[in-house]
């Protein structure tokens, strides 16, 4: 499923330009040292900036380690827009760490992929694997993790279409606009695809030119 229209930078983590000659990333305290350097760039990264997370180099891993770098990434990623929702009047609580990012992985050993889809699977969770990219953005990605079929489908509509409305997608079938902006949410909210709001609507985009589904 192919989306012609979508170029964006990407900032890439190389582990292997970084640990040149690690091929093993097992436990969180290694994770932890693998992402500092990452999350001290994020911080001050502009909003919205798309992050692939290479793994060229790391032949195998471990749950914990998973945990403490993809999943924490996508983690705050995910408050990022918890905490957009949050009324100024409500004081804006802390909910934890928050990134306003776009995380992709890539360069998956089969361990690697083995290890991330036990974890994506554990927190009922998705995530994007780039398997074709450049300097302007993502050829083609994989779904990895969790993701059920209405929400499958939504994804490849987006792609299909280059960008999408809810009232677009409305008016070629059902549901009505209510569902489809209920699909397309839950994919923002997931962070398979980025939006924009124009006039009173949202206008919702792929990460990527082409999608693979599983």
């Amino acid at each position: 499923m192919k989306n012609e229209g979508r170029e964006d930078t990407v900032l890439v983590y190389s582990l292997k330009d970084r640990w040149p000659g690690v091929p093993d990333a097992f436990g969180a305290t290694r994770g932890q040292q693998h992402i500092a350097p990452l999350l001290s760039e994020l911080h001050g990264a502009p909003s919205g900036e798309i992050v692939i997370y290479d793994f060229e180099g790391i032949e195998h891993t471990t749950a914990s380690y998973i945990n403490a770098t993809v999943f924490r990434l996508l983690r705050a990623s995910g408050r990022a827009i918890e905490e957009a929702s949050v009324s100024v009047t409500s004081g804006g609580a802390d909910s934890g760490e928050a990134l306003d990012i776009f995380l992709l992985v890539a360069n998956l050993s089969e361990d690697v992929a083995e290890e991330l889809q036990t974890v994506l699977k554990s927190h009922n969770a998705v995530c994007l694997e780039a398997t074709k990219w450049d300097g302007n953005g993502i050829a083609q990605a994989r779904v990895r993790g969790v993701l059920d079929g209405v929400l499958r489908d939504t994804l490849v509509r987006v792609v299909t279409n280059r960008n999408a409305t809810a009232t677009m997608l409305a008016e070629r079938e059902p549901p009505n606009v209510t569902g489809w902006n209920n699909r397309l949410m839950e994919l923002y909210r997931r962070r398979l695809v980025t939006r924009i709001k124009e006039g009173r609507q949202y206008i919702y985009s792929s990460l990527c030119s082409e999608v693979i589904l599983g």
